[in-house]
């Protein structure tokens, strides 16, 4: 494969990892390793495998710490996880239905209700459905801030890798 065929590929994958984290649709720091991998092995970059592995560690940093923060804090505040997994479900759902806003409209609707059920009033629902959103959000932001650095690992190793 040629390095340009290859540098091609490694950035549409690292772009299609970030909107995949951002839309939660694609595991979107796997999908960004993939690229960075792709470009390991077949681009011109020297050292192309501690570029890698530089990428590599931003990735799972920021998928270990968005785990860590967002299961933490449902676990303080003793919210379960199968409600999560569920309005992501209805998020994703709701996203075919509702272009650009359905994933967010269904996950809160669908988290809310959930809650409601779960706890059996409305005050409480809205408490604990804000501070999973909140959690689930910032998770979102480490995991794409990380994945966000490993791109700029892949353009710095772009740009050694054509200039020399």
């Amino acid at each position: 494969m040629p390095a340009e065929l290859a540098a091609l590929a490694a950035v549409l994958l690292c772009l299609l990892g970030v909107v995949g984290i951002i839309s939660q649709l694609l595991p979107g720091s796997l999908v960004v390793g993939i690229g960075l991998l792709v470009w390991a092995v077949f681009g011109n970059a020297p050292w192309p495998w501690a570029w890698f592995a530089v990428g590599a560690l931003l990735l799972v940093a920021g998928s270990v710490a968005s785990t860590v923060l967002t299961g933490g804090e449902l676990k303080r505040r003793g919210i379960p996880n199968w409600t999560i997994v569920v309005a992501l479900v209805v998020g994703v759902l709701a996203s075919f239905y509702v272009p650009v806003v359905g994933m967010v409209v269904g996950f809160v609707v669908a988290l809310l209700a959930l809650e409601w059920i779960r706890v059996k009033q409305f005050r409480l629902a809205l408490t604990s459905s804000w501070a999973a959103i909140r959690s689930v959000g910032l998770g979102i932001l480490v995991e794409l801030g990380c994945a966000t650095l490993a791109c700029s690992v892949l353009g710095a190793s772009l740009l050694v890798g054509f200039l020399r």
